[in-house]
């Protein structure tokens, strides 16, 4: 029986970083994680680019490729999101129960508080006229905000940043969401 032997990795490799955010264009996002050898294709790709990448000695490759693959998955889940989130803001007019199941998904994975605001931009008309609509919406994206601090990435922060960082979120989506008639 032969075993085929793993090439031992001799060069120097690099690995793209890209930040997991609303801002991040999709290009760097489906580079997350990727490694490389060639330095000349790393990032800025693009003008304001603000991602990155680092060096990964050669003893330090398979550990990095076991990253990449958690990287990628995460970069994937973020598109994902993103297309969750669209989803709901053009359909939510038209199928408010679809539209909320939607935004769910999208808030499960993760939740940015700028976003809240431009769903709010589209639909504060039409929820303000329906107070358990709001009411349902703010318990979903304040749920959705603990389970985000509850990441070990938040839960590595300073406790004082960590603390001022979660009730500055919540309190905004509780103002977010409060309906005006109960201000």
């Amino acid at each position: 029986m032969w075993f085929k032997r793993k090439k031992k990795v001799t060069d120097t490799h690099y690995q793209y970083y890209a930040n997991l955010n609303p801002h991040t264009c999709i290009i760097c996002l489906q580079r997350h994680g990727e490694l490389f050898k060639d330095p000349d294709t790393a990032p800025p790709l693009h003008e304001g680019c603000r991602c990155g990448f680092l060096t990964v000695p050669p003893e330090e490759f398979e550990i990095r490729q076991e990253q990449s693959e958690r990287m990628q998955y995460k970069a994937q889940e973020e598109l994902r999101r993103r297309k969750l989130f669209e989803t709901a803001l053009n359909t939510f007019n038209q199928d408010v129960d679809q539209g909320v199941a939607y935004l769910q998904a999208a808030v499960e994975i993760d939740i940015h508080i700028e976003e809240l605001e431009l769903f709010l931009e589209k639909y504060r008309p039409f929820l303000e006229n329906d107070l358990g609509l709001m009411d349902t919406l703010r318990k979903i994206f304040v749920n959705a905000y603990y389970q985000k601090m509850d990441q070990p990435k938040y839960q590595m922060l300073a406790p004082g940043y960590y603390g001022q960082l979660e009730t500055q979120g919540r309190k905004r989506i509780q103002t977010l969401f409060a309906h005006p008639s109960l201000k």
